[in-house]
């Protein structure tokens, strides 16, 4: 079986769950302490597929500043993008466009994906395609699962040109958690957590 593999930088201010979300794809485990990241972290995450096994290699750039800095430095090369915003934190949605630009700069071919991470927050706003320079827009949860690795398939899907494509069931196992069935406004259903 081949394996491909792909860089893929993964920016957005600090605090909306790029940590998190790659130790869940990671490990499984959810970790509740925020723990910024000081410059770049390097994840593999490796997915099997039928036309055999697919890396990807993922820059982790912790915040605004530590991208400018080393925007020129760890960007290039990168094959794909995913840049996180928090849609209960609506000021990190305010640099999504300079997350972009700085992208757009040194790699202006390569796949971009926002994901909009804690939407299993009941209290949150959901930002429309306004600023996002037709960028598709994917809601996850890290916390709960919901979409999980749903970037990731797009980005897969997008790089290997097949809409088809299907990740086979992942290695990692990842625990289920106890919900509540909640009717949303804006047309996404979702399962809070039971936090009684």
């Amino acid at each position: 079986m081949s394996i491909t593999n792909y860089k893929v930088v993964i920016i957005g201010d600090a605090g909306t769950g790029k940590t998190t979300y790659l130790n869940r794809l990671t490990t499984g485990a959810f970790t509740k302490t925020h723990i910024p990241t000081l410059g770049v972290d390097v994840n593999v995450l490796d997915f099997t597929t039928k036309h055999g096994t697919i890396v990807f290699n993922c820059w982790e750039i912790g915040g605004a500043r530590c991208l400018d800095y080393f925007a020129d430095k760890f960007l290039p090369g990168a094959q794909a993008c995913l840049i996180f915003y928090d849609t209960s934190n609506l000021s990190t949605w305010d640099n999504i466009k300079h997350y972009i630009d700085k992208t757009k700069q040194q790699c202006p071919e390569i796949p971009i994906i926002i994901c909009g991470n804690k939407i299993d927050i009941r209290e949150r706003g959901i930002v429309a395609n306004d600023g996002s320079d037709g960028i598709e827009i994917i809601f996850i949860s890290a916390k709960s699962n919901y979409d999980f690795e749903k970037p990731f398939l797009t980005l897969a899907r997008s790089l290997i040109n097949d809409e088809t494509l299907e990740f086979l069931p992942h290695l990692v196992e990842v625990p289920n958690i106890t919900v509540i069935n909640h009717d949303l406004e804006d047309g996404i259903q979702f399962e809070y957590e039971n936090s009684s």
